[in-house]
C-alpha cells in the first residue's frame, strides 16, 4: 500500500497538514511574544517617563531649598554684621532675627522609583543609570533624613533654649510671620552663645547648600540617563 499511489499521496498529505499545524503553533507563539513584547515594551517606557516626569518635578525642590538656605544664610550675616560693626537696632531686623534660624527639608518623591523597584530595576539596560538611580532616592533620601533629624534636635536642645532667654516670641502666626524681637538688642553684641548659635546656623546652611548643589547635578545627569533609555526603546 504505501508504494501505491493513492498511500503516497494520502502520506504527503498527512505530513503537510502536520507541517501547516506546526507553523500555525509557531507563528502564534511568535505573534504571541511579540504582543508581550510590546505590552513589556509599553510598560518601561512609562516607568521611566515617570521617572523622568518625578525628576523634573524634584528639580524645583531642591531649588526651592537652595533659596531659602541661601535667605536664611544671609539673615545671619546681616545681624552678625549689625552686632560687630554696632549698628543700631531697626525694625527691619525683625525678620532677619525670625530667619537666621530656619531650616529647609528636601522631600524627593520616591513612588515612581518605587513603583520601577516593584517592577524589576533590571529593565534600566544601563548598570551606570540603575546604580545613579538607586543612589538619589536611597542613600540621598536617608541622608536627607538624618540631616533634619539633627537639625531638630540641635534646634530644640541647643537653640530653643537660648532663644527663649534673648527674644520675645509671640503666638500669633500673622505676628510671628513679621519676625520675633530682641529683648535686650545691646546684650546681643556680647552674647557669645549667640554669635555662636548665627555662625553653626551659616556652616549648616553652607553645607545643605554644598549637599543641594551636587544633588541638583546628581539630577541632572540621571535624566539625561533616563532619555537615553527611553529612546532606546
Amino acid at each position: 500500500m504505501l508504494e501505491s499511489g493513492s498511500a503516497r499521496k494520502y502520506l504527503l498529505y498527512a505530513i503537510g497538514e502536520i507541517a501547516l499545524v506546526v507553523i500555525g503553533i509557531l507563528v502564534a507563539l511568535q505573534i504571541n511574544n511579540w504582543n508581550e513584547g510590546r505590552k513589556t515594551k509599553k510598560i518601561e517606557i512609562r516607568l521611566l517617563a515617570e521617572l523622568k516626569e518625578t525628576l523634573m518635578g524634584d528639580y524645583f525642590k531642591v531649588e526651592m531649598l537652595l533659596q531659602f538656605n541661601q535667605r536664611d544664610l544671609s539673615s545671619c550675616k546681616v545681624i552678625l554684621k549689625h552686632l560687630d560693626e554696632n549698628l543700631p537696632y531697626h525694625d527691619s531686623l525683625l525678620m532677619h532675627f525670625r530667619q537666621a534660624n530656619n531650616w529647609s527639608k528636601l522631600m524627593l518623591v520616591s513612588s515612581a522609583y518605587d513603583n520601577a523597584k516593584s517592577y524589576g530595576l533590571n529593565f534600566i539596560k544601563n548598570d551606570s543609570t540603575r546604580t545613579l538611580l538607586s543612589q538619589l532616592y536611597d542613600y540621598q533620601m536617608v541622608w536627607s533624613n538624618t540631616m533634619d533629624e539633627r537639625q531638630t534636635q540641635y534646634y530644640y536642645q541647643t537653640v530653643v533654649p537660648e532663644l527663649t532667654d534673648l527674644f520675645k516670641f509671640t503666638s500669633a502666626p500673622f505676628l510671628y510671620e513679621k519676625g520675633v524681637k530682641p529683648l535686650d538688642y545691646d546684650g546681643l553684641r556680647t552674647n557669645r552663645r549667640y554669635r555662636n548659635i548665627l555662625k553653626s546656623n551659616i556652616e549648616n546652611r553652607q553645607q545643605e547648600n554644598n549637599w543641594a548643589n551636587f544633588i541638583f547635578t546628581r539630577m541632572k545627569e540621571l535624566e539625561l540617563r533616563l532619555q537615553s533609555e527611553i529612546n532606546s526603546r
